[in-house]
């Protein structure tokens, strides 16, 4: 493949599925050095992605990559589904990795890789996990144009962050939550003081003593994304706020299954392990490559990464 002048690389990926054309659709540039602010932001207009991720030399020791995730409209400080992608694109590079570090503006990012049969599956370790106001479940019902009755009242409504604020509605139903759509006049409200990025909504799936399964849907239109397939970095956040308002058991480590997507016609299943005795919520998924490619850098305007 011949690169011209201010040519780079690019990796187009699903991620959180092993079905080709399902899940989160992912831009990654492997080598962005050179790439300014700017240009990044551009790029990832250009492909028009929940994410693009651009990847760098890192900064901190015993990282492997510091990665940089942009939206159409805005950088993100963490997300999950490009910190899965991106560790997918450099196992790939290396197959005698068995876990490493991603360097991202949220902090480090430890990343586990379980190999089976051939198939790899990656984890990322949740950041930190931030809780903020609640908000009134009529509101919320308003927001996402459903009734009242279709919120669980039990279950607060709240802002939760592991880098990029959310908001976590518990519905009644999967039925809920496929009827479930924002309307724009409450959007500025529901930004709260943590200027969220998106509303998540789920409702409980399946349930036994032993596995806790979730049907949900992500909507950021203020980021440009109205409907993200499968969001990594909302779902370590979702288990902690299950375990917050007595969904998931505090007492014992749990691993239950996120559905999301399905109603976009882009069904993706994330895994998630909970850690009683560490704390630590683990998300984990596969990941399908899809094409490569080269793309013509925009013009650098400004500073770029070394």
């Amino acid at each position: 493949m011949r690169h011209l002048p201010n040519s780079y690389e690019y990796v187009s990926l699903d991620v959180f599925t092993s079905e080709p054309f399902k899940g989160n659709p992912l831009a990654v540039v492997p080598k962005a050095n050179g790439l300014s602010d700017a240009a990044m932001q551009s790029i990832a207009n250009e492909f028009n992605l929940s994410e693009t991720v651009f990847l760098f030399p890192p900064d901190a020791t015993g990282a492997l990559a510091k990665a940089r995730i942009f939206t159409p409209k805005q950088e993100l400080p963490f997300a999950g589904h490009p910190t899965i992608g991106a560790a997918a694109v450099l196992a790939e590079r290396d197959e005698s990795l068995e876990g490493f570090v991603i360097e991202e503006k949220v902090g480090r990012v430890p990343i586990d890789l379980e190999r089976t049969a051939g198939a790899l599956r990656l984890w990322l370790t949740t950041p930190p996990v931030a809780f903020y106001e609640t908000l009134d479940p009529a509101f919320c019902a308003r927001l996402l144009g459903l009734t009242v009755g279709e919120i669980r009242h039990e279950v607060a409504p709240q802002f939760a962050s592991a880098g990029s604020p959310l908001l976590f509605v518990c519905l009644q139903s999967s039925e809920a939550v496929d009827r479930a759509a924002i309307q724009q006049q409450y959007l500025c409200e529901a930004l709260g003081s943590v200027n969220s990025v998106g509303t998540f909504v789920f409702a409980m799936k399946h349930r036994t003593t032993e596995s806790f399964d979730v049907y949900s849907r992500m909507f950021a239109p203020q980021t440009g994304v109205p409907e993200d397939p499968a969001t990594g970095g909302a779902t370590g956040p979702l288990a902690a706020y299950m375990m917050k308002h007595g969904l998931l058991p505090t007492d014992q480590s749990v691993d239950f299954t996120s559905e999301q997507g399905t109603q976009m016609g882009r069904q993706s299943i994330l895994y998630v392990r909970t850690n009683a005795e560490s704390g630590e919520i683990k998300v984990g998924g596969s990941t399908v490559t899809i094409a490569r490619g080269v793309l013509t850098a925009p013009q650098s305007v400004g500073p770029t990464e070394p």
